[in-house]
């Protein structure tokens, strides 16, 4: 070649497409288009379905509030992420709990899932002369489960009696509990007694016994586990009796 040497690329550097000191491998041809995709004016052949991991990051002190919109095929807005929360127009937030749950969805609060709860009544008499608690037969609720300490309403009517506490002094006890936490309530029956049937010259009077009637209502936190709750009856002496009760729960939030 007349001693003229090449470059790097393979081109006589007396070319006219070195001289000027431009030219360039394609290395560099492609990673200055990558790099040159995303500019101030524009973003070249970027899709937000091929975009993965990282963060994005809305506003900020120099960028003023941040803001997201997602909207309908038709253009209206459905969310709206800003500096003063999420707002949601003409659509519904949908939470699941880490059971399966749905928690929330386009009518509001899911109660079966939020708020479990269970209810019984029973009238058939029971009699006890134990002194150490014992279940109280059939008064046993559904078991829940909670993922951490909650909130729960319990609820509970007896009608009951001691026959020896007017002679004795000695009552029936119901305790109501956890299976988790132990004792939430606790509560005497006594006897309730009066005197009926009196005629206007005071003859003709009979004396009867009659139940105790106690109710309680008591929010309780109760620790996050299996949960059973139950009654359970005792009497200090004598012979008890309970003739009917009632007795529930409200989960108050899951």
């Amino acid at each position: 070649m007349n001693g003229t040497q090449l470059n790097s690329f393979g081109f006589a550097n007396s070319s006219l497409a070195v001289k000027p000191n431009n030219q360039k491998s394609g290395f560099d041809l492609d990673s200055e288009f990558d790099r040159s995709a995303i500019t101030l004016t524009k973003i070249k052949n970027f899709s937000f379905s091929s975009g993965t991991g990282g963060t994005i990051v809305l506003g900020g002190t120099n960028n003023g509030n941040g803001l997201l919109r997602v909207k309908d095929a038709s253009g209206g807005t459905v969310v709206t992420l800003d500096n003063s929360g999420i707002r949601v127009t003409n659509g519904s937030i949908i939470i699941v709990n880490s059971a399966g749950g749905t928690v929330l969805d386009s009518e509001g609060i899911v109660s079966t899932t939020s708020f479990p709860s269970d209810y019984i009544f029973n009238n058939t008499a029971s009699t006890i002369t134990d002194t150490s608690y014992v279940a109280l037969p059939g008064a046993s609720l559904t078991p829940f489960v909670l993922s951490r300490s909650t909130k729960v309403l319990t609820f509970c009517t007896v009608f009951g009696f001691n026959k020896h506490w007017i002679f004795t002094g000695e009552s029936l006890t119901i305790q109501g509990s956890s299976s988790v936490d132990g004792q939430i309530f606790s509560f005497p029956l006594l006897e309730a007694n009066g005197i009926d049937n009196i005629d206007f010259v005071g003859e003709g009077w009979s004396y009867y016994f009659g139940s105790d009637n106690v109710s309680v209502q008591a929010i309780d936190t109760l620790s996050a586990g299996t949960q059973t709750l139950s009654l359970n009856y005792k009497v200090e002496g004598g012979t008890g009796i309970v003739e009917d009760y009632a007795f529930g729960y409200v989960v108050l939030g899951d």
